[in-house]
Protein backbone atom coordinates (compact mmCIF):
# COMPACT_ATOMS: atom_id res chain seq x y z
CA UNK A 1 0.00 0.00 0.00
CA UNK A 2 1.32 3.45 -0.93
CA UNK A 3 1.41 5.43 2.29
CA UNK A 4 4.02 8.17 1.89
CA UNK A 5 4.09 11.83 0.89
CA UNK A 6 7.46 12.55 -0.73
CA UNK A 7 8.76 16.12 -1.06
CA UNK A 8 11.80 16.72 -3.27
CA UNK A 9 13.34 19.86 -1.84
CA UNK A 10 16.48 21.72 -0.95
CA UNK A 11 16.08 24.27 -3.76
CA UNK A 12 16.09 26.24 -1.47
CA UNK A 13 15.88 24.68 1.95
CA UNK A 14 13.80 27.42 3.63
CA UNK A 15 10.88 26.91 1.23
CA UNK A 16 11.21 23.15 1.64
CA UNK A 17 11.05 23.47 5.43
CA UNK A 18 7.96 25.68 5.16
CA UNK A 19 6.37 23.14 2.82
CA UNK A 20 6.92 20.42 5.40
CA UNK A 21 5.38 22.55 8.17
CA UNK A 22 2.30 23.31 6.10
CA UNK A 23 1.89 19.67 5.06
CA UNK A 24 2.12 18.53 8.68
CA UNK A 25 -0.56 21.05 9.77
CA UNK A 26 -2.92 20.18 6.92
CA UNK A 27 -2.37 16.43 7.26
CA UNK A 28 -3.07 16.62 11.00
CA UNK A 29 -6.39 18.33 10.35
CA UNK A 30 -7.34 15.94 7.56
CA UNK A 31 -6.43 12.79 9.47
CA UNK A 32 -8.60 13.96 12.39
CA UNK A 33 -11.46 14.86 10.06
CA UNK A 34 -11.38 11.46 8.34
CA UNK A 35 -10.30 9.43 11.39
CA UNK A 36 -7.46 8.18 9.21
CA UNK A 37 -3.82 7.44 10.09
CA UNK A 38 -1.36 10.30 9.81
CA UNK A 39 0.77 9.87 6.67
CA UNK A 40 4.43 9.07 6.53
CA UNK A 41 6.14 12.20 5.18
CA UNK A 42 9.61 12.20 3.65
CA UNK A 43 11.47 15.42 2.80
CA UNK A 44 14.57 15.16 0.63
CA UNK A 45 16.37 18.44 1.36
CA UNK A 46 19.07 18.04 -1.27
CA UNK A 47 22.20 20.22 -1.60
CA UNK A 48 21.54 20.61 -5.31
CA UNK A 49 24.16 22.62 -7.26
CA UNK A 50 22.75 25.95 -8.40
CA UNK A 51 21.71 25.08 -11.95
CA UNK A 52 19.42 28.10 -12.11
CA UNK A 53 22.21 30.67 -12.09
CA UNK A 54 24.78 28.39 -13.74
CA UNK A 55 23.47 26.13 -16.52
CA UNK A 56 26.67 24.07 -16.37
CA UNK A 57 25.23 22.58 -13.18
CA UNK A 58 22.12 21.18 -14.89
CA UNK A 59 23.48 17.65 -15.35
CA UNK A 60 24.99 17.34 -11.84
CA UNK A 61 21.74 18.70 -10.39
CA UNK A 62 19.60 16.29 -12.37
CA UNK A 63 21.80 13.32 -11.47
CA UNK A 64 21.65 14.19 -7.76
CA UNK A 65 17.86 14.58 -7.78
CA UNK A 66 17.42 11.37 -9.80
CA UNK A 67 19.77 9.30 -7.61
CA UNK A 68 18.29 10.42 -4.29
CA UNK A 69 14.71 10.17 -5.52
CA UNK A 70 15.32 6.62 -6.76
CA UNK A 71 16.46 5.71 -3.25
CA UNK A 72 13.15 7.09 -1.94
CA UNK A 73 11.23 4.47 -3.94
CA UNK A 74 11.74 2.25 -0.90
CA UNK A 75 9.25 4.49 0.94
CA UNK A 76 6.60 3.55 -1.63
CA UNK A 77 5.36 7.13 -2.16
CA UNK A 78 1.75 7.75 -3.03
CA UNK A 79 2.46 11.28 -4.25
CA UNK A 80 5.71 13.10 -4.96
CA UNK A 81 6.21 16.78 -5.77
CA UNK A 82 9.15 19.14 -6.12
CA UNK A 83 9.15 22.09 -3.72
CA UNK A 84 10.60 24.39 -6.35
CA UNK A 85 8.97 25.94 -9.41
CA UNK A 86 12.16 26.48 -11.43
CA UNK A 87 13.27 22.88 -10.85
CA UNK A 88 10.38 21.87 -13.11
CA UNK A 89 12.82 22.45 -15.95
CA UNK A 90 13.84 18.88 -15.05
CA UNK A 91 10.31 17.56 -14.49
CA UNK A 92 9.83 15.58 -17.70
CA UNK A 93 13.27 13.98 -17.50
CA UNK A 94 12.69 12.99 -13.90
CA UNK A 95 9.22 11.66 -14.66
CA UNK A 96 10.61 9.49 -17.48
CA UNK A 97 13.53 8.28 -15.38
CA UNK A 98 11.46 7.25 -12.34
CA UNK A 99 7.94 6.49 -13.60
CA UNK A 100 6.83 4.77 -10.38
CA UNK A 101 7.49 7.71 -8.07
CA UNK A 102 4.00 9.24 -8.36
CA UNK A 103 5.39 12.59 -9.51
CA UNK A 104 2.91 15.47 -9.89
CA UNK A 105 3.67 18.80 -11.56
CA UNK A 106 3.47 21.88 -9.36
CA UNK A 107 3.26 24.08 -12.46
CA UNK A 108 0.21 22.27 -13.87
CA UNK A 109 -1.46 22.19 -10.46
CA UNK A 110 -0.95 25.91 -9.90
CA UNK A 111 -2.40 26.69 -13.34
CA UNK A 112 -5.47 24.61 -12.41
CA UNK A 113 -5.75 26.67 -9.21
CA UNK A 114 -5.59 29.92 -11.19
CA UNK A 115 -8.37 28.64 -13.47
CA UNK A 116 -10.52 27.75 -10.46
CA UNK A 117 -10.45 31.41 -9.37
CA UNK A 118 -11.82 32.52 -12.76
CA UNK A 119 -8.78 34.73 -13.26
CA UNK A 120 -8.48 36.11 -16.80
CA UNK A 121 -5.22 38.05 -16.41
CA UNK A 122 -2.56 37.21 -13.86
CA UNK A 123 0.78 38.78 -12.95
CA UNK A 124 3.56 36.22 -12.73
CA UNK A 125 6.16 36.95 -10.04
CA UNK A 126 8.89 34.34 -10.18
CA UNK A 127 12.60 33.75 -10.68
CA UNK A 128 14.12 35.13 -13.89
CA UNK A 129 14.79 31.57 -15.06
CA UNK A 130 11.18 30.45 -14.52
CA UNK A 131 10.00 33.45 -16.53
CA UNK A 132 12.60 33.24 -19.31
CA UNK A 133 11.96 29.52 -19.85
CA UNK A 134 8.18 30.17 -19.92
CA UNK A 135 7.40 27.34 -17.51
CA UNK A 136 4.15 29.06 -16.56
CA UNK A 137 3.38 31.22 -19.60
CA UNK A 138 2.83 28.31 -21.98
CA UNK A 139 0.43 26.48 -19.69
CA UNK A 140 -1.40 29.65 -18.71
CA UNK A 141 -1.88 30.50 -22.39
CA UNK A 142 -3.24 27.02 -23.08
CA UNK A 143 -5.72 27.59 -20.25
CA UNK A 144 -6.85 30.86 -21.82
CA UNK A 145 -5.26 33.03 -19.13
CA UNK A 146 -3.34 36.17 -20.07
CA UNK A 147 -0.07 36.73 -18.24
CA UNK A 148 1.63 40.00 -17.31
CA UNK A 149 5.35 39.85 -16.55
CA UNK A 150 7.68 41.95 -14.40
CA UNK A 151 9.88 44.45 -16.20
CA UNK A 152 13.67 44.11 -16.02
CA UNK A 153 13.99 46.18 -12.84
CA UNK A 154 11.23 44.22 -11.11
CA UNK A 155 12.81 40.96 -12.25
CA UNK A 156 16.10 41.97 -10.67
CA UNK A 157 14.26 42.87 -7.47
CA UNK A 158 12.57 39.47 -7.42
CA UNK A 159 15.90 37.73 -7.94
CA UNK A 160 17.38 39.58 -4.94
CA UNK A 161 14.37 38.66 -2.80
CA UNK A 162 14.65 35.01 -3.75
CA UNK A 163 18.41 34.76 -3.21
CA UNK A 164 18.23 36.62 0.10
CA UNK A 165 15.46 34.29 1.31
CA UNK A 166 17.49 31.22 0.32
CA UNK A 167 20.59 32.53 2.11
CA UNK A 168 19.19 34.39 5.14
CA UNK A 169 15.40 34.61 5.56
CA UNK A 170 14.12 37.97 6.80
CA UNK A 171 11.15 40.28 6.36
CA UNK A 172 13.24 43.01 4.73
CA UNK A 173 11.61 42.59 1.30
CA UNK A 174 8.01 42.14 2.46
CA UNK A 175 6.78 45.68 1.79
CA UNK A 176 8.57 45.79 -1.55
CA UNK A 177 6.94 42.58 -2.77
CA UNK A 178 3.48 43.55 -1.55
CA UNK A 179 3.76 46.92 -3.28
CA UNK A 180 4.78 45.20 -6.50
CA UNK A 181 1.76 42.88 -6.31
CA UNK A 182 -0.56 45.80 -5.56
CA UNK A 183 0.62 47.71 -8.63
CA UNK A 184 -0.21 44.77 -10.89
CA UNK A 185 -3.66 44.48 -9.32
CA UNK A 186 -4.23 48.21 -9.74
CA UNK A 187 -3.18 48.00 -13.40
CA UNK A 188 -5.74 45.47 -14.56
CA UNK A 189 -4.61 42.07 -13.29
CA UNK A 190 -7.25 39.86 -11.64
CA UNK A 191 -4.63 38.04 -9.62
CA UNK A 192 -0.94 37.71 -8.77
CA UNK A 193 0.91 34.40 -8.87
CA UNK A 194 3.78 33.92 -6.43
CA UNK A 195 5.47 31.50 -8.80
CA UNK A 196 8.53 30.80 -6.69
CA UNK A 197 8.24 28.95 -3.39
CA UNK A 198 10.54 31.50 -1.71
CA UNK A 199 8.21 34.41 -2.49
CA UNK A 200 5.38 33.30 -0.13
CA UNK A 201 7.96 33.42 2.67
CA UNK A 202 8.68 37.02 1.72
CA UNK A 203 5.03 37.98 1.21
CA UNK A 204 3.90 36.63 4.57
CA UNK A 205 0.42 35.63 5.73
CA UNK A 206 -2.54 37.22 3.97
CA UNK A 207 -6.24 36.69 3.26
CA UNK A 208 -6.37 38.06 -0.29
CA UNK A 209 -7.82 35.39 -2.59
CA UNK A 210 -6.30 37.20 -5.58
CA UNK A 211 -2.81 36.18 -4.43
CA UNK A 212 -2.04 32.66 -5.68
CA UNK A 213 0.61 31.12 -3.42
CA UNK A 214 2.45 28.28 -5.18
CA UNK A 215 3.72 26.95 -1.85
CA UNK A 216 0.18 26.78 -0.48
CA UNK A 217 -0.99 25.01 -3.65
CA UNK A 218 1.89 22.57 -3.23
CA UNK A 219 1.03 21.66 0.36
CA UNK A 220 -2.72 21.50 -0.37
CA UNK A 221 -2.10 19.15 -3.29
CA UNK A 222 0.23 16.83 -1.40
CA UNK A 223 -2.27 16.39 1.42
CA UNK A 224 -5.35 16.35 -0.83
CA UNK A 225 -3.96 13.71 -3.18
CA UNK A 226 -2.75 11.57 -0.29
CA UNK A 227 -6.15 11.47 1.40
CA UNK A 228 -8.07 11.19 -1.88
CA UNK A 229 -8.55 7.42 -1.96
CA UNK A 230 -9.92 4.92 0.50
CA UNK A 231 -6.72 2.86 0.54
CA UNK A 232 -5.32 5.18 3.25
CA UNK A 233 -7.83 3.85 5.77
Amino acid sequence: MRNTILIIGGMGPQASAETLQRVVRKATNKSRELHAPFPQIVLLSLPVPDFIADTQNIEPAFNMIKTETQKALSFNPKITMMACNTAHLLFQRLERSIPNIGLHSLIATVVDEVKSHNIRTIALLASPTTIKTELYQKQLEQAGIACQLPDEDQLNELERMIQDTINRPSSVHKTQLRNMASKFLENGCDGVLLGCTELPLVFGEHSDSRIIDSLEVLSDTLVGKYFQKSDIM
